[in-house]
């Protein structure tokens, strides 16, 4: 498991310290450099999985997330020519220092400076799930993509989830603990959809000589009644391909969603953050960036039904304020409670309602 990462001289950060947990929330403000954290890991693990690292060299654009050139990538202003990814993981620090050459900050070539850590880091080995905040919208239609990594992945926008549950849905899940035991990955699939958006059951079907996979959504309160995907809303195809990344990760593996929250109401926000929180406690680490009070009151909720997830939970609040990026570093005890709550943590309603009244 990660359990901290710094960044030296990267994008929007001089030089910042975060802790990781078994479950690692990441909020704050816009442009305050939620989604720049998730970003180093991104590009550390799709640079391990190309190659590059071995090469001792960062792949800056690649299946996960693509920064551009190193102008993008090296903190504006600063005139240095290095940057450093520092994980720890188990324990022990590994320092990814990178520098490229004078006159090439146009360029994409950043090499590693620094030998590559001896000892194998168990990040790039084990299982890995990333789903970026534009996941793909309702589709009848699903392609079967050619190459897939593997028959469990979901695609960082959702796009192979159809495939996956079209092609393993009858076999059982690999994350047991959070599938409750259903004896395969659609029936864990079905009742965690209920339990985020209550009255759903999915169909799938492969269209033979097509390539692809039809889905169908069924009211389960009216039998026989199914219901296009393209005429329902974004929420379940949102929430989706995030309940069956989590179920096909087995333990010690890692799970990072962007805005899970997205196109869900507030009570499916709490129950989302719910399922995350379980996820987390059944052995996979889950890093995730929100803009959701109801995420964070889910988690909340979770952990004073499981008191073992206090010591499994961080939360780090960011804030941009006159040029400087702060992080707080917020716990959640046995009873759900938040151990400090810093100004512009979630306390717009407040704030909005003082103003009314």
């Amino acid at each position: 498991m990660l359990e901290s990462i710094s960044l030296k001289n990267f994008k929007c950060f001089a030089d910042n310290f975060f802790s990781l947990s078994n479950l690692t929330v990441f909020a704050g403000s816009n442009t305050s450099g939620k989604s720049t954290v998730i970003q180093a890991i991104l590009l550390l693990r799709q640079s391990y999985e190309s190659g590059y690292l071995d090469k001792r060299r960062m792949q800056l654009n690649g299946r996960f997330y693509s920064v551009g050139t190193l102008k993008d990538l090296v903190a504006a202003g600063s005139g240095d020519r290095n940057i450093s990814v520092i994980i720890s993981e188990d324990g022990m620090e590994r320092n990814f220092h990178f520098e490229y050459a004078a006159g090439e900050i146009d360029g994409y070539k950043m090499k590693l400076k620094n030998e590559l850590p001896e000892n194998d880091i168990r990040f790039f080995s084990d299982d890995f799930s990333y789903l970026c905040a534009e996941r793909l919208g309702p589709r009848n239609l699903y392609d079967i993509p050619e190459i897939m990594l593997s028959k469990k992945d979901v695609g960082i926008h959702g796009e192979y989830v159809a495939s996956v549950m079209e092609d393993i849905g009858d076999k059982p899940a690999i994350n047991q603990k959070l599938s409750r035991n259903a004896p395969n990955l659609r029936n864990a699939v079905k009742f965690w959809l209920n339990t985020i958006v209550p009255g759903i059951d999915i169909r799938y079907r492969r269209i033979t000589g097509a390539d692809s996979v039809s889905m169908q959504f069924n009211d389960t309160e009216i039998p026989h009644h199914q219901v296009r995907p393209v005429n329902t809303g974004f929420g379940i195809s949102y929430t989706l391909p995030v309940i069956v990344a989590a179920l096909n990760l087995s333990e010690n593996s890692m799970l990072i969603v962007e805005n899970p929250e997205s196109h869900l109401h507030p009570l499916a926000q709490s129950m989302m953050g719910k399922f995350l929180a379980e996820a987390a406690s059944s052995g996979v680490q889950v890093i995730i960036e929100t803009h959701s009070d109801h995420i964070i009151n889910g988690v909340r909720l979770t952990v004073k039904g499981n008191p073992e997830l206090s010591e499994m939970t961080i939360i780090n609040s960011l804030k941009y304020f006159k040029g400087n990026r702060e992080n707080v570093e917020i716990k959640v005890d046995r009873d759900g409670n938040l151990d400090k709550s810093p100004d512009g943590f979630f306390d717009q309603i407040e704030k909005d309602l003082m103003r009314l009244f």
